[in-house]
């Protein structure tokens, strides 16, 4: 093993010329990779304890469309680490190479003790509760342990045993996803260099890197339901250069983790010059849509109460309408939060009660447009526009969507959204072919200065 490490250690090389990184690998079989700059969505890089201790890093290059990570430098120098990730910004910036200094970087956000404490309260998760919950009931029912119930605080209730159980699951899983949360983002910093953020965070395990708003895709903020009690959220800035697989790992498209609720409309303003506005709400025909499916789920929750327990009339009527007035409830919170509005250069549409996310996506980024209206939309005379990107399929929330508008609306939504597409997409155009002139303009500068020189 120490051989043949050695051997790879040999034989593996990389280098950055011009728009190009080249890497050379392979013991007895020789691979050489070229990837173009210009491809690259993201540069991360990661390291861990050990890593930290011997000077060493992992240095990732992501870039849109595959499924794996483009290009990975597993145990790079922390020197070479920089010289590259300048040699990338210089590239992308048309500039010469220089020493990189934190000290031209603009602070952005720093997570401070209060923040870190909220992200870490507000961390609960259901997913982890049950499955803490799965496995304490497999490992009781499967070894026969402590289901001696005439001992113990729970004496001979199995309600109480259970009861027992599914507290000790809710609370596993958040001390569980509070954890994970504090050493994830602990120390969590975000800076702007010209069009390139760059974040640090982590406590076992560091990870740093760059989302460069050249490649945005999307905007996303994030709130619970408790986040959204206290007036919290999170910002995700999603990029085309990560796979499904590789955003739980990454963690590069969580531009904030945690800050409160007023603040980020500034900081998007600051990181890409939107000025966000009131949502427009969709039909309310959908809201009785959702009445009523939700008064169905009620009534098949009432049946079984009903035929399998002896419980008192007024009880079961009691229970009956807490039911009902749960799911009236629940069809106007489904309602409320979902909303849509166009901007000038941008489409904001939001969904969800429990976990609300409001996507923010640039005209420019738009591939596909789909109107889509089901059997039953149909029935109530709504649709759904379905708006497609290159970062759409690594978005938690999954499609960005203004869903149950009625359909003319819709319609009128789909027409309005491709036309501004069209329109931005000359301009996006336009602006880049006006950057890349400066670009070369100072690019070409000191080679005249330099020759002028040279003939005096």
């Amino acid at each position: 093993m120490v051989a043949w490490n050695y051997a790879y250690w040999k034989r593996f090389d990389f280098d950055i010329e011009d728009d190009m990184l080249e890497i050379r690998s392979g013991v007895f079989s020789r691979r050489k990779r070229e990837v173009p700059l210009k491809r690259v969505q993201n540069v991360d890089v990661r390291e861990n304890v050990i890593q930290q201790a011997l000077g060493i890093a992992e240095l990732r290059f992501e870039t849109a469309g595959g499924g794996t990570t483009e290009a990975v430098l597993r145990y790079v120098s922390t020197d070479d680490v920089n010289k590259l990730r300048q040699n990338y910004q210089s590239f992308k910036e048309g500039r010469e190479v220089t020493v990189e200094s934190e000290k031209e970087d603009k602070l952005l956000y720093e997570i401070d003790a209060l923040e870190m404490g909220i992200l870490c309260l507000t961390a609960y998760s259901l997913a982890t509760s049950i499955a803490i919950f799965a496995f304490i009931t497999f490992i009781v029912f499967t070894f026969d342990v402590g289901l001696d119930l005439g001992m113990g605080i729970v004496g001979d209730s199995l309600v109480l045993a259970i009861s027992l159980l599914i507290l000790i699951s809710i609370l596993g899983g958040w001390l569980f996803n509070a954890g994970r949360k504090f050493i994830g983002y602990f120390n969590f910093k975000l800076y702007r260099s010209g069009d390139t953020l760059k974040y640090r965070r982590g406590m076992l395990r560091q990870y740093s890197g760059t989302i460069p708003l050249d490649k945005l895709q999307n905007i996303t903020i994030r709130e619970n339901v408790l986040q959204r009690m206290i007036g919290y959220g999170a910002l995700d800035i999603d990029t085309a250069g990560y796979a499904v697989q590789q955003r739980s790992e990454s963690g590069a498209e969580v531009a904030i983790p945690i800050t409160k609720i007023h603040n980020i409309p500034e900081i998007i303003k600051q990181v890409e010059g939107v000025e966000l506005q009131e949502l427009n709400n969709i039909a309310e025909r959908a809201m009785q849509r959702y009445g009523i499916r939700y008064s169905i789920i009620a009534i098949l929750i009432s049946i079984p109460i009903y035929l399998f327990t002896e419980l008192q009339p007024i009880t079961l009527l009691l229970i009956i309408v807490v039911l009902f007035l749960s799911a009236l409830a629940g069809a106007y919170l489904k309602w409320i939060h979902k909303g849509y509005q166009t901007l000038d250069n941008y489409l904001m549409t939001r969904n969800g009660f429990w976990r609300r996310q409001t996507k923010i996506v640039p005209y420019y980024r738009i591939q596909n447009v789909i109107i889509q209206s089901g059997f039953l939309q149909r029935r109530w005379k709504l649709a759904s526009v379905i708006i497609d990107t290159a970062g759409t399929y690594i978005s938690i929330g999954g499609e960005i969507i203004a869903t149950d508008l009625d359909k003319n609306d819709a319609k009128n939504l789909g027409e309005k959204v491709f036309q501004k597409l069209q329109k931005s997409l000359k301009q996006y155009r336009k602006q880049k072919i006006e950057e890349k002139k400066q670009r070369k303009s100072r690019n070409q500068k000191p080679e005249t200065k330099k020759k002028e020189t040279n003939e005096e």
